[in-house]
This record gives structure tokens, sequence and C-alpha cells, in this order.
């Protein structure tokens, strides 16, 4: 059984085969509709970011990802803006899909997110995602457990999860199941998407004073 573990930097090889899996996984993100150069750049930034943790299941093949930001609603806009132009470009390449281009001018003008109020000072676990061979085995728990370890070593009270809201979506399930609650819905760069939470408190962790 392979553990989860944080990864801040990623060579040529593992960039493709991530940037395989995400296509893979969540062919509907915004990442996977400006092409597979785009979500290699995507992973680069995010490894690299003081902000986000990458967290990673598998080397040669990656098993599974997660993505745990502690400024997740302006995280695609900083990405986008760290070279609007390579991206610009990304989306041309693309055939400029509407969609995506649409989406990709929306996230970068308006440069945050908005989520519900109670949400907007938390951590978000952005993406999550287990090759399709790999799941139900135990993938998902493990990257949620390493994530939750980074949150505890930074203080964190609690984080979110946002997951598309759709008939049949196996994920909210899967959530649930590890202690997290629906708190409402959001309309999300054209999407539609269930916000689900954790708190933290009381998991092994003192509360921290309010500033």
């Amino acid at each position: 059984m392979e553990d989860a573990e944080i990864h801040k930097s990623l060579d040529s090889i593992a960039l493709k085969e991530l940037a395989s899996l995400h296509r893979s996984a969540l062919p509907d993100s915004l990442l996977s509709l400006l092409g597979r150069r785009a979500i290699q750049s995507y992973y680069q930034f995010v490894s690299a970011s003081p902000s986000e943790s990458l967290i990673l299941v598998g080397s040669s093949p990656i098993l599974g990802c997660c993505v745990l930001s502690f400024a997740p609603a302006t995280l695609m806009g900083r990405f986008l803006r760290s070279n609007p132009w390579r991206h610009g470009l990304f989306a041309i390449l693309s055939l400029v899909q509407a969609k995506a281009f649409t989406r990709m001018i929306r996230t970068l003008f308006h440069f945050r997110d908005t989520f519900p109020g109670e949400m907007e000072s938390l951590p978000e676990v952005v993406q999550l995602f287990v090759a399709g061979e790999s799941r139900s085995s135990g993938i998902g728990y493990r990257l949620l457990k390493k994530a939750e370890e980074q949150l505890h070593q930074r203080g964190a009270g609690g984080y979110f999860v946002k997951t598309q809201t759709e008939a049949g979506n196996r994920a909210i399930g899967f959530y649930k199941k590890n202690g997290f609650t629906l708190r409402g819905e959001v309309f999300l760069q054209g999407q539609h998407f269930q916000i689900l939470a954790k708190d933290l408190e009381g998991l092994g962790r003192p509360r921290r004073p309010a500033p």
C-alpha cells in the first residue's frame, strides 16, 4: 500500500502522466477544456505555490491526486495571471471552445470565486481524483488524511470541498462517509457545485484563539 506524499516539484514525465489522469477523471473541468499543456502548467504551479499542497499516491503510475489550497478563492485567478498570454494561447490552441474561453476570461477578470460566507476563510480540497482501476481501494481516504495532516500543521479548524451537482455523483457519498456535511450549492465557472465541509475542531487539535 503506497502512502500519500507531498510533492514540491514534478518532472516532465510525471506532469504528462498527471495531466492524462486529470483529463480522464475530470473531463468537464476548466483545465481539461484548456488542454493538456494547461493542466501540466497548473500542476507545476500548485506544486511550487506556498498557498497550495500537491498530494499524490503512486509514482509511475500515479494512482491518485489531491490539491489542497489555503487560498482557494484566488487560486485559478493566480494561476491564469501567472502567465496570461501563455494561458490565453492554451485556449486558442484548444480550438477556442466558447465554453472554455468564457470560463477562463470570467475567472481571470473576476479575480476570485465567491463561496457561501462561512466558507470564505476555509481551505479547500480543490481537486481529488483517483485512477479508474484504483477506485474503491482506499486511495481517496489516504489523500484526505494527508491533507488533514497539512491542515492540522497550519492550524486550520476545518475545510471544504465542492463537487458537481449531478445525479449519481458518488463523490457526495464518499465525502459524507468521511465526515463532511452538506452546506449548500454554488454556481462557479459555468457549473453548479455542492459544497461540503468538515469541522476539524475536537479531532486532536485545540481551537486556535481568534486574532
